[in-house]
């Protein structure tokens, strides 16, 4: 039997990469059980943009990620040391020989693979997806899941706010799986206060989807969001911690 249909598409920089590529990329994956090969696998749909000119020619001979587009274990785009590395059950990297070549103008490659990795929908949601240059580099990332992938326009203060707090920053890469929420928050000017964590106060140190649709009215914000399925606030204990 299939799977949910995941999907990755809000690429970003690979955290800490500088250079010049900006791949925008359409991936959807399907998981399903191979009877022949007793082994679960993925099928991925792919369509990119902006891929590494250099890799026109294919992936270079020797050179381990030259021109892939993999999944790797982690789970986060905000932060390199999170990535890991490629994800599966195999014995051995299914990924290794996984490449695009690029073509044209735009630099774009589009087609259908499929990758022997015995893991599940499940097991691969919420996971990353990694583009990497000719080089074997990493230049971007997207969280995969189930529909779109959110991420928050710019911060302004809460309607009424006087204080001397500004926080700017973003939450990105926001995906569901299996009725989950994963998102990715970078901030600045937050709450000093919050250097050792939330303190007893209700939504003390919190970051938190409110019901509301509009920042212009405090009487539009509304509460905590979550659905009638859930008995208790899954948002209590989302907190952050402010360093240096």
């Amino acid at each position: 039997t299939e799977g949910p249909v995941l999907s990755a598409s809000a690429f970003v920089p690979y955290p800490g990469y500088t250079g010049l590529l900006a791949p925008v990329a359409d991936v959807k994956v399907t998981s399903s059980w191979d009877d022949a090969k007793q082994v679960a696998i993925q099928t991925i749909e792919m369509s990119a943009s902006g891929l590494d000119p250099a890799c026109s020619g294919g992936a270079a001979n020797g050179v381990a990620n030259s021109c892939g587009m993999h999944l790797h274990a982690g789970v986060s785009c905000a932060d390199a040391s999170e990535v890991l590395g490629h994800f599966y059950f195999t014995t051995t990297d299914p990924w290794a020989s996984i490449t695009y070549t690029s073509t044209g103008t735009e630099n774009t490659d589009s087609g259908t693979i499929t990758v022997a990795t015995d893991a599940s929908a499940m097991e691969i949601s919420g996971r990353v997806v990694i583009i990497h240059d000719h080089d074997g580099g990493r230049i971007a990332c997207a969280t995969l899941g189930e529909g779109v992938t959110l991420k928050t326009m710019p911060f302004v203060p809460y309607p009424g706010y006087t204080g001397s707090l500004a926080v700017s920053g973003a939450v990105s890469q926001m995906g569901t799986v299996a009725g989950y929420q994963t998102f990715d928050v970078k901030f600045t000017g937050l709450d000093t206060a919050c250097a050792s964590g939330a303190g007893s106060a209700a939504n003390s140190c919190g970051v938190h989807i409110h019901s509301g649709t509009t920042c212009d009215d405090a009487s539009l914000v509304g509460g905590h969001y979550y659905t009638n399925r859930m008995t208790t606030d899954p948002w209590t204990n989302v907190a952050y911690t402010t360093s240096d």
